[in-house]
C-alpha cells in the first residue's frame, strides 16, 4: 500500500506444511499479517505449523510446533 516493506516487528517466519508451495505462501502471509493474526489462520489448518522470530529475538510457535524444537542460541527467548 505504501511501497514500504511489511513491518509487523518480525525478522523471520517459518512454516511447515505438507507441500512446500503452501508453506511458502503461508510464510509470506504470516510475515505480512503478524504473529497473532497469522497464527489464527495456521492453527485452523491440519498438518501446518509455524514459528516467528521478532526483532527483539523472541520466538513464537503455533500449536504443535514445539514438539522436538530445541533452542540453542541464548540470545533468543521462546515466548509461551
Amino acid at each position: 500500500n505504501t511501497g514500504y516493506p511489511a513491518d509487523q516487528g518480525l525478522m523471520g517466519t517459518t512454516v511447515i506444511a505438507e507441500h512446500s508451495i503452501d508453506a511458502d505462501a503461508l510464510s509470506t502471509a504470516v510475515f505480512v499479517m503478524g504473529t497473532h493474526e497469522g497464527f489464527q489462520i495456521i492453527d485452523q489448518m491440519e498438518n501446518v505449523k509455524a514459528l516467528t522470530i521478532t526483532k527483539n529475538k523472541e520466538i513464537y510457535t503455533s500449536q504443535g510446533f514445539g514438539e522436538g524444537f530445541i533452542l540453542t542460541d541464548e540470545e533468543y527467548k521462546i515466548v509461551p
